[in-house]
């Protein structure tokens, strides 16, 4: 999710609640639905904000890879982050219309929420994130006027 503040776009980063110090986009699974449904919807549900308009979307632009003890840990003995292995990601870039909108993050997901220049974008996530944000970035400054 994106706004625009004082002429500079920002993106909206939400940190994880486990492993703390973990900043990323706001993310989930498409459960069968459009890229666009699935990411407003996903958006709404991460953020509570209902008024957003969709500039862009990025099909199958990355693809997880992860390793062993990569960036979550490990649960009972299995590291979290391997069932997503080979899973392609999509984005959205969907604009916050109303910047007055509170935002209500899941507590259950995440730990907190922060706006941060989208040229900050690719240095300010996580760095097993990444990869997938300089995708993201050059995306959207192309879809972004």
């Amino acid at each position: 999710m994106v706004r625009k503040n004082n002429n500079i776009w920002e993106a909206l980063l939400v940190e994880r609640t486990d492993p703390r110090g973990h900043w990323q986009i706001p993310q989930g699974g498409t459960d069968g639905e459009s890229v666009e449904k699935a990411g407003l919807r996903e958006l709404r549900e991460e953020t509570g904000v209902k008024n957003l308009a969709v500039h862009g979307i990025l099909k199958k632009a990355f693809k997880y890879r992860f390793i062993q003890n990569d960036y979550r840990g490990i649960t009972k003995g299995t590291p979290k982050h391997f069932d997503y292995c080979g899973q392609k990601q999509s984005f959205l870039i969907a604009e916050m219309l109303n910047p007055e909108e509170e935002i209500k993050i899941n507590f259950w997901d995440h730990a907190a929420w922060r706006f941060v220049p989208l040229e900050k974008l690719v240095e300010e996530v996580h760095p097993v994130r990444r990869e997938a944000m300089e995708k993201v970035l050059n995306f959207a400054k192309k879809v972004l006027k």
